[in-house]
């Protein structure tokens, strides 16, 4: 059965920035799908990095997904959600996928934010636009680890918008699962194709032959993560281009001899053949092969 409880004292600061006009902060209080002993889903408001929420485990392992919702006392403008994964050294329970979802009566709820955290113990945001909220709602779906059906957190936060645009604002931040080296606006679907290196966060010359990219999607504002094995292409720092049928080419890179194509009719990649020999000059191969043609740069291509 989900547990309520009230956070106390000093917790009311534990929510970035949310604090009434007049300065003085009102009662937050979290429910939470199930705890394990000594692990109450109130550490996860109450200020304090070295407590945190854990789901229940012993003597009954719950499964995911897992979710928790925050009742702020009363409706506020907000565009975020922030999460800090326990600070303990352990990091069973550290949220992946999860959703962001708002309601004004706890009853009627929409969703805001799909999104995916990255395995590791630095704080995290998720942003959405601007929306007014009393409950706020995480569901996490996996563990961001893969290490078991649990779900944890040192603290929770949620992000409060300004009120006044006079000065202009930034957009919500997006919440990709990488640090992109090279990104794509795919102009016949409208989504962003993003990706890393063979780590979603570090790189380095013939480690490995895979590249971690993620696809986000305004109009839904999805992201999707996949891990691109199949071309044995390392693609961190690689030359980039688009060719006449809107597909995405990416040469070289830490795997300097590869090039692989994104075609976004089909959502996959694949590795191109003519990279798979030496091409000793532009000239003496652009008129013979076509497909060369169209993958090359714009620039090379004012032959008639």
């Amino acid at each position: 059965m989900p547990i309520s409880e009230q956070s106390a004292g000093s917790t009311m600061h534990a929510l970035l920035q949310l604090l009434l006009a007049s300065g003085a902060a009102f009662g937050i209080t979290i429910t939470v799908d199930s705890f394990e002993a000594g692990n109450p889903g109130s550490n996860a408001i109450d200020g304090n990095i070295n407590t945190f929420w854990h789901t229940e485990y012993s003597p009954v392992l719950v499964p995911l997904p897992h979710w928790a919702i925050i009742d702020l006392g009363q409706a506020e403008l907000i565009n975020g959600f922030s999460y800090l994964p326990r600070q303990d050294g352990n990091s069973n329970g550290n949220i992946g996928l999860h959703t962001i979802q708002l309601s004004l009566d706890n009853i009627t709820w929409s969703l805001v934010a799909n999104a995916t955290f990255i395995d590791d113990r630095s704080s995290k945001q998720t942003g959405f636009p601007n929306a007014m909220a009393r409950y706020v709602r995480i569901t996490a779906y996996t563990e961001a680890g893969n290490r078991g059906p649990w779900s944890s957190a040192a603290e929770f936060g949620v992000l409060t918008a300004p009120t006044t645009t006079s000065l202009g604002q930034w957009g919500p931040m997006i919440a990709l699962p990488l640090v992109p080296a090279g990104a794509f606006v795919i102009y016949s679907t409208g989504k962003i194709l993003t990706f890393s290196a063979y780590s979603v966060n570090s790189y380095g010359a013939g480690v490995s032959g895979n590249t971690i990219t993620a696809i986000y999607d305004p109009v839904t504002g999805i992201v999707s993560e996949a891990d691109i094995t199949n071309t044995k292409h390392d693609m961190f720092c690689p030359g980039m281009s688009l060719d006449s049928n809107g597909r995405a080419i990416v040469t070289g890179g830490d795997t300097a001899n590869q090039t692989s194509i994104y075609n976004p009719l089909t959502n996959t990649v694949s590795e191109d053949s003519f990279s798979k020999f030496s091409v000793p000059s532009v000239s003496s191969y652009v008129p013979a092969n076509k497909e060369l043609k169209r993958a090359l740069p714009h620039f090379l291509l004012n032959y008639s």
